[in-house]
């Protein structure tokens, strides 16, 4: 993606200004810059147009959301910056996408819209980015400013749609979204599955013992908090999809409380709560981070599972 010039975020920055909304817009959007030294909010904000004007009349809002996630992860993997080019982590990416969709959100709910023509499209989105923590940030962020002004702005409506039965309603962390996976995963054990995947064709049952990783989790929260810190960069409410994948996707190649046959894609169902994006869910799931910490953090866990294997 080619940033905007200086000149050009300043102009772009005093035309944000102009409403009580933008204005409401513009000063998360400052907040979100310097937390996670992302895109200006004038960036984010033509961003966000340019997605608004592409997805507005599609009809079918479902697949176009999903399509345009996966251009816009391509689009925003890397910046150009006067020229020098500034490759970005998946993470990075993601981030800057989730914002984007944000403000996407926001400029849609602005629009009037008496016969309801939008409600598709608004529901797409937030499904999509609705139970990530940054959303939920998001949100705060527009209510607090809009309470500051005294306007009344138009949020997204993303609570009857995000909401789900087994869902706390406080701010999801890591080892409950992880524990969520796998359970939802152990609905299918015992079903047949059929694989034309090389050196893995035939049959084999689908297979996950969630009880046991369930356990595990929870000792390893409880004794090596400062091990999972590190690898959630100091926030257990990092739900960031290549963490949450590698983490998953290393605890299946243990083959320690799973079928030795189950592969990376027949998990991919398990992970709708936190994207429906399945290309980078199973590239994720597939990913092998060779750090030292992350090798010891999972070696810590695997002695965990098997301990917890004996003991049931």
């Amino acid at each position: 993606m080619e940033r905007l010039t200086i000149s050009e975020r300043l102009d772009d920055s005093l035309k944000m200004l102009d409403s009580r909304s933008s204005f409401i817009l513009y000063k998360t959007l400052k907040r979100f810059e310097k937390e996670y030294d992302d895109l200006s909010p004038s960036e984010i904000w033509k961003e966000a147009k340019d997605t608004l004007h592409a997805y507005i009349s599609h009809p079918h809002p479902i697949e176009a959301i999903d399509l345009l996630e996966e251009a816009m992860h391509e689009r925003y993997a890397s910046f150009n910056i006067h020229g020098m080019v500034q490759q970005r982590s998946l993470e990075e990416a993601n981030t800057t996408c989730c914002l984007v969709f944000n403000a996407t959100l926001f400029l849609l709910n602005e629009i009037e819209d008496k016969d309801n023509s939008y409600t598709k499209h608004k529901e797409a989105i937030t499904k999509l980015i609705g139970g990530h923590p940054l959303t939920v940030n998001f949100l705060n962020s527009i209510k607090e400013y809009a309470h500051l002004q005294l306007a009344e702005i138009k949020l997204p409506q993303t609570t009857p749609v995000i909401l789900r039965p087994c869902q706390p309603p406080v701010q999801v962390t890591f080892d409950y979204m992880v524990k969520s996976i796998v359970c939802k995963a152990a609905t299918r054990n015992g079903e047949t599955i059929k694989s034309n995947a090389k050196g893995h064709a035939g049959t084999y049952p689908f297979y996950i013992n969630a009880d046991i990783f369930c356990k595990a989790m929870d000792e390893m929260m409880e004794k090596e908090l400062d091990l999972m810190m590190e690898y959630l960069n100091g926030s257990p409410s990092n739900l960031y999809l290549n963490k949450v994948c590698a983490f998953i996707g290393r605890t299946i190649s243990m083959c320690v409380i799973n079928d030795e046959s189950l592969q990376m894609s027949d998990m991919v169902f398990a992970f709708e709560e936190l994207s429906t994006n399945e290309k980078t869910i199973k590239s994720s799931l597939s990913r092998t981070a060779k750090t030292y910490q992350f090798k010891q953090l999972m070696n810590t866990f695997e002695g965990y599972l098997r301990r917890h294997m004996l003991l049931s």
